[in-house]
């Protein structure tokens, strides 16, 4: 009975000493000593050590003159719109089939031949396709 003693108080000290090693092995000097030391990369090797930043530098605000009150003026004229140009009866047609993406390419091809008489853009584009 004696020696079941002995290896179980063994076995019970193993036990809360293999518990309570890590807590001892941590230690709040090599914590503050590891955040304070700043490894070196190879960066750091190959250019130097980077310098500090200067501190920000606060600008005094400068005081904005006061606004004056314009009159206001006269909005520029548009230029007068061009005339339409007639298209002609036998003139080609371009028909333009597609998504959103053909009523846009319609509308750039119509502004784009909008001086040609010999070609009429006709516009087959669904806006809402799916």
């Amino acid at each position: 009975m004696g020696m079941v003693r002995i290896v179980l108080a063994l076995l019970i000290g193993m036990i809360v000493f293999v518990d309570a090693a890590p807590a001892f092995a941590q230690s709040d000097d090599t914590l503050v000593v590891a955040q304070q030391q700043r490894r070196r990369t190879l960066f750091d090797l190959l250019f130097g050590d980077e310098p500090a930043a200067p501190p920000p530098v606060e600008q005094p605000q400068q005081q904005r003159p006061r606004a004056t009150q314009q009159q206001p003026q006269a909005a520029p004229s548009l230029p007068p719109p061009k005339p339409q140009v007639e298209k002609a009866p036998n003139a080609t047609r371009l028909a333009v089939f597609g998504d959103s993406l053909a009523i846009d390419l319609s509308k750039a091809l119509e502004r784009l031949y909008a001086e040609d008489p010999n070609l009429v853009v006709i516009n087959q584009g669904v806006s809402n396709s799916g």
